[in-house]
């Protein structure tokens, strides 16, 4: 009869203990802070999967010890016209099933992210993490040694950029993109925003190695490659890489290397009819695309485009490489036969060697310039895929390409080392 009752004493105290645990699981706080301390404070109520935490910044903050830590829960921190910033390694560190937003979503926030260390990426994201970045947020001014000087992806993470600016991000060594790097089996959907400004030895803009990138709407401009050795000042795809141009515009930005706008090392490239991907430069060849075995499939240039070099139309895709003959790259004043071959394979599938340039053909006699107008039975700019986590829904470029597959390991460790 004892051992009954205890039993039954046992199952009653666990179904009062069940609404409990529910209730600390779903928590939701809304709370004003002022200090790290404030902050790591507002963490703790992070307490599972369906916990909720928003926080309001009332002053400028800066983060001195460890990166902020979230591996379970939503967080979402507004701004409110003011900066988070870090001296010590990242400012925000996500892992596990996490959701960082950051700013609200409607836009009407205003938030500002920044480092004065120079280690680590501003923001790193990990596990199976989502991290959604709205209009009214800017990740600026951070320099980072091994990671990206503005967001790093690592594992199978998420970040839905739907607005906002990552402006003046850079990596100072051997290693990486400036602003974004896309690593292991990550995904970044560029929904809208921009990233200017940002230079790094690999890639200046965004480098996307082995995992997803898909540009609908936004813009990748002044972005800078550094390295002569390589190249993508706007984007650099290597290894088993998707790289996915819906819409949006990546232009003025350059590279010492090949590609000033993109930088194919194998993989999976898709350029749709209509996006603007011109005026980017190349010191070497290919000033807006440089393919080097990668899968391509380029669409036709947009209407209306005209090149800042010489202020014509442009009508199409140009090579824009030095051949075994020596002819010369595209050259608007030498736009002859010979120096300005069109590229014949727009809308198929094509994995040869090449640089291209969106430019136009010959001029004569100051006639009109022949225009390509678009397949406009497609709107580029829509899509259907949702931003759901993937986890639950040439020699010269051979040793720097390794390298990158090298620093890429270190992945967000540096979020964890201390200086």
């Amino acid at each position: 009869m004892k051992k009954l009752l205890a039993v039954g004493l046992a199952l009653l105290l666990l179904v009062l203990m069940l609404p409990m645990t529910a209730a600390a699981e779903g928590v939701d706080v809304d709370v004003k802070i002022s200090t790290e301390a404030d902050f790591r404070t507002a963490l703790e109520k992070l307490t599972g999967l369906d916990s909720r935490v928003t926080v309001r910044l009332v002053d400028d903050i800066t983060i001195s010890g460890e990166s902020l830590s979230v591996s379970q829960g939503t967080l979402t921190i507004l701004g409110q016209g003011h900066t988070l910033c870090s001296s010590f390694h990242a400012i925000l560190s996500g892992s596990g099933n996490a959701v960082v937003n950051l700013g609200a979503a409607d836009g009407s926030d205003t938030l500002t992210l920044t480092s004065t260390d120079e280690t680590s990426c501003v923001v790193g994201m990990g596990g199976e993490s989502v991290l959604n970045m709205y209009r009214g947020v800017t990740v600026k001014d951070s320099s980072a040694a091994s990671q990206a000087g503005g967001i790093q992806l690592a594992g199978s993470a998420v970040f839905n950029m739907y607005g906002g600016m990552i402006d003046n991000c850079e990596n100072t060594i051997f290693s990486a993109a400036g602003g974004v790097v896309v690593d292991e089996s990550a995904a970044f959907y560029m929904r809208g925003g921009a990233i200017r400004g940002c230079s790094g030895y690999f890639g200046g803009g965004v480098v996307v190695q082995n995992g997803t990138f898909v540009m609908e709407d936004g813009e990748i401009s002044g972005c800078t490659t550094t390295s002569a050795n390589i190249g993508g000042g706007g984007v650099l795809v290597l290894g088993g890489a998707n790289f996915t141009m819906k819409g949006g515009t990546i232009t003025g930005n350059t590279t010492e290397g090949w590609g000033g706008g993109i930088f194919a090392y194998s993989g999976n490239v898709t350029v749709a009819d209509g996006v603007a991907l011109y005026n980017n430069t190349a010191k070497k060849e290919g000033d807006d695309l440089y393919n080097v075995g990668a899968n391509i499939t380029l669409g036709k240039t947009a209407d209306g485009l005209v090149l800042s070099s010489c202020g014509h139309t442009i009508d199409g895709w140009y090579y824009d490489r030095i051949n075994d003959q020596g002819a010369t790259r595209w050259n608007c004043d030498e736009a002859v036969a010979g120096h300005a071959d069109a590229y014949d394979k727009t809308g198929e599938l094509n994995s040869a060697e090449c640089g291209l340039k969106a430019a136009h053909g010959e001029l004569k006699s100051g006639g009109p310039v022949i225009i390509i107008v678009p397949d406009d039975t497609t709107d580029p700019t829509t899509t259907t895929e949702k931003p759901a986590n993937p986890a639950t829904g040439a020699n010269d470029f051979v040793g720097a390409a390794a390298a990158l597959a090298v620093v890429s390991l270190l992945g967000m460790a540096v979020a964890s080392r201390k200086k």
